[in-house]
């Protein structure tokens, strides 16, 4: 029920999907140009040193030329490559490849983070009181909200995904790629810790958004408030998450091989917007908390400690 329930209001709030795919479209590409214009001496220097030619290598091998055998053995070589570039040129890449990754990915996070909570609350809207918002207005209106959300989430969750990247370049430079049973397996295992690493992720933080949405305690203390939910709800929470992110891990590799990753650009902003309103639905269920799914058709979640009671995938669906 809670993704049936979940897909429903997706379906029923379209019309805020395609607003925040514009908006996420234009915060990416305005976040990159001037990343890639302050950091101009790194283009030319990767230009020079071949850099451009290696990566559509990879590029076509990933996806034109796609072998389960050899895929991680490719990542791999492009990583040693990538890191001995660096080491060798450290003075002339090194300090602008930094400024670049900071940039970019702090901006795009930023910028494109403003819209969550008005997205949440257009939707909210829809839920509680079967009324509408415009996207402006709920943008408008949340503006300060926002700001403040998306420095505390920089605060706290940037450094947890840098954490995780980091160590998952470090295990798998840790493989001998050159067993073939490693390259076929390794891929697999990869893929399932992707997976559960985006359904922990979301876990731990998706609920928050909601949070500030619906009790509007301020940002700390809706951080808080969704914590405090999870607290003999992990596993119902946690399995509802994975199945959605087992979905948005096959689709979007689906989609990078079907249109050379441009279908991503318009993908990954729906995917965010499917993980705030499945935030929205469990955290109406966590509280016991009526809301509409349809114009004429309302919900009405069984209590907190019955929901919390999952016994079969049925149950999670």
């Amino acid at each position: 029920m809670i993704l049936t329930d979940t897909f429903r209001i997706l379906g029923r709030n379209h019309h805020v999907l395609w607003r925040f795919v514009l908006y996420a479209l234009v915060c990416v590409l305005v976040v990159g140009g001037l990343s890639l214009v302050i950091c101009t001496p790194l283009v030319s220097e990767l230009t020079r040193l071949g850099f451009w030619e290696k990566f559509q290598d990879l590029f076509v091998n990933i996806t034109f030329n796609f072998n389960i055998g050899s895929v991680f053995h490719e990542i791999f070589s492009f990583i040693t490559y990538f890191g001995d570039l660096v080491s060798e040129n450290v003075s002339t890449v090194l300090p602008f490849l930094i400024v670049f990754c900071v940039i970019f990915s702090a901006g795009c996070r930023f910028t494109v983070g403003l819209a969550e909570l008005p997205v949440a609350d257009y939707v909210y809207n829809s839920m509680a009181s079967n009324t509408r918002l415009s996207f402006s207005v709920c943008f408008i209106k949340n503006l300060k909200k926002s700001v403040k959300l998306q420095l505390a989430k920089l605060c706290v969750v940037l450094p947890v995904e840098l954490l995780i990247t980091c160590s998952s370049i470090g295990l798998l430079l840790l493989f001998n790629l050159n067993i073939t049973w490693i390259n076929v397996l390794l891929p697999l295992v990869m893929l399932v810790l992707l997976v559960l690493f985006i359904a922990f992720k979301q876990t731990l933080f998706g609920l928050w958004v909601p949070a500030e949405t619906i009790f509007e305690n301020g940002v700390w203390r809706s951080f808080g408030k969704s914590i405090s939910s999870l607290k003999g709800n992990f596993c119902a929470v946690f399995g509802r998450f994975t199945l959605i992110s087992l979905m948005v891990v096959f689709i979007n590799y689906l989609l990078t091989i079907l249109t050379m990753s441009i279908g991503l650009f318009i993908l990954v902003p729906i995917e965010i917007c499917t993980f705030i309103i499945l935030g929205l639905v469990m955290t109406f269920y966590l509280n016991g908390l009526r809301f509409y799914v349809a114009e004429k058709e309302i919900i009405t979640p069984k209590k907190k400690e019955n929901w919390e009671r999952v016994s079969s995938l049925k149950d999670i669906i």
